[in-house]
């Protein structure tokens, strides 16, 4: 009873055949046999997926359907080539890729390996086919990536540079080429980690070290000295990470901002001399305005004097003369103050009060009656606000607007709105008049000294 039964025989040969047929249909590559004939004898549910046919529609049919028409008589001959070789089988790849044709019509790449085994009734060619559509996608988007960065990175006016941890360049560009003075070195055919790299010193800087110890991107300027003169670079050094987040290379892109820099020098050294003499400036004004107060006090004061000199022989168109001299005079002595509050705007914060805007324009227009009775001017008020401001200097912002107002004119009488309205967080006051305007074109002309 040493010896297998015909019956255990059969029944092992049978669970060998089913474990084979699941193989084949839960297979994810499409598995194909075919006779002498080419026809199809062999069509699992991969190759179904594949192709688009059913194993109905192809059991029996010619392998000619699944492939471009182009590719039919090419296929016979490598078959037939294959059987005279001898070799019972080639390997997925060994045969180069092939096409294969959908039943929609369309082509794909694919890879295939294809075994031989003779049967009483003749070959059998069974071929193993990938679909590598994906593949050969990816490869596409692959390389055009790698097109595009090679040619950003050529191209670049930047030094741009790739470094591994022990400072061994694996991608120089040209300009960083040109600017470490490289020789022997073809800029534009040298591939990431070339062993031309290999002239140059292997070292990690201190900014390399503070990317590996902040693991985050550096900027620092740097200076390098290259066609006899030195040039200053903005350089941002950064982690390049695996999948794993580990960090294997450092990169770096450094602009040329030497005439940046040069014009940073130069306005910082224009606004100091700028600022020296605004210093100058204001101390200037501090002085004149201090000194003009005194020839006021002793304008109001005479005035007072000679009223009460003449008493009641003084005439009263006299003495309605003299009430407008000493007006003026106080506005006056209100504008020199306001010009000393301005000469102190370096020295101490300038002084602000509740102002009545509209008292303050109506002061404005007494100063200007004059030049208002000699033009004609009509003087539209809407109604003003009380604001927290400098009244001085509200006073002679309102007084030099209506002035201009009145005073450049096409001929007509002059009619200046001074109106206001309220935008919630501020007030808008608005001074709008007949005359000539303000070309668009010598705007920035006029208001840059205020800028």
């Amino acid at each position: 009873m040493n010896g297998e039964s015909e019956c255990d025989s059969e029944q092992r040969f049978s669970l060998s055949e089913d474990h084979l047929a699941q193989l084949i249909t839960q297979a994810a590559d499409a598995i194909i046999s075919i006779n002498a004939d080419h026809n199809v004898i062999l069509f699992n549910a991969a190759a179904e997926r594949i192709f688009g046919y059913s194993r109905d529609e192809m059991i029996g049919a010619n392998i000619a359907r699944l492939l471009p028409t182009s590719a039919v008589d090419s296929h016979r001959k490598k078959i037939a080539d294959f059987h005279k070789s001898g070799v019972g089988a080639r390997l997925m790849g060994q045969r180069g890729e092939i096409q294969g044709r959908r039943k929609n019509g369309n082509t794909f790449a694919a890879d295939a390996s294809i075994s031989l085994f003779e049967t009483p009734d003749g070959p059998v060619y069974t071929a193993m086919i990938r679909d590598i559509t994906d593949r050969k996608e990816a490869e596409k988007s692959y390389f055009e990536y790698r097109a595009c960065f090679k040619a950003i990175v050529d191209l670049s006016p930047a030094k741009i540079h790739i470094k591994d941890l022990n400072g061994h360049y694996l991608l120089l560009n040209p300009q960083n080429l040109k600017i470490l003075g490289a020789k022997n070195i073809d800029a534009g055919n040298q591939e990431f980690g070339s062993d031309a790299y290999d002239q140059f010193q292997e070292f990690l800087d201190d900014h390399d070290q503070e990317v590996l110890k902040t693991g985050g991107a550096v900027e620092r300027e740097e200076r390098i000295i290259y066609d006899d003169k030195e040039h200053v670079f903005l350089t941002t050094k950064f982690p390049i990470r695996d999948d794993t987040g580990n960090i294997t290379s450092i990169g770096a892109i450094g602009s040329d901002v030497t005439e940046r820099i040069m014009h940073r020098d130069y306005v910082e050294k224009h606004n100091q001399e700028l600022e020296a003499l605004n210093n100058d400036l204001s101390e200037f004004n501090y002085i004149a305005s201090h000194d003009l107060q005194e020839p006021l006090r002793t304008l109001t004061s005479f005035s007072k004097l000679l009223i009460d000199d003449l008493g009641d022989d003084l005439p009263d168109v006299a003495r309605e003369d003299i009430h407008f001299i000493t007006e003026a005079t106080e506005r006056m002595h209100k504008l020199v103050v306001g010009l000393l509050d301005l000469s102190r705007i370096n020295r101490d914060e300038i002084a602000l009060d509740e102002v009545d805007l509209r008292n303050c324009l109506d002061n404005v227009c007494v100063s200007l009656k004059l030049a208002i009775d000699e033009a004609g001017a009509t003087i539209e008020i809407g109604d003003l606000p009380s604001v927290t401001a400098n009244e001085a200097q509200i006073a002679s912002v309102l007084q030099n607007l209506v002035s201009n107002a009145i005073k450049f004119q096409n001929g007509r009488n002059p009619i200046v709105q001074v109106l206001a309205e309220d935008s919630g967080n501020y007030w808008e006051i608005t001074v709008a008049d007949n005359g000539i305007g303000i070309d668009a074109g010598q705007l920035n002309q006029i208001f840059a000294p205020f800028k």
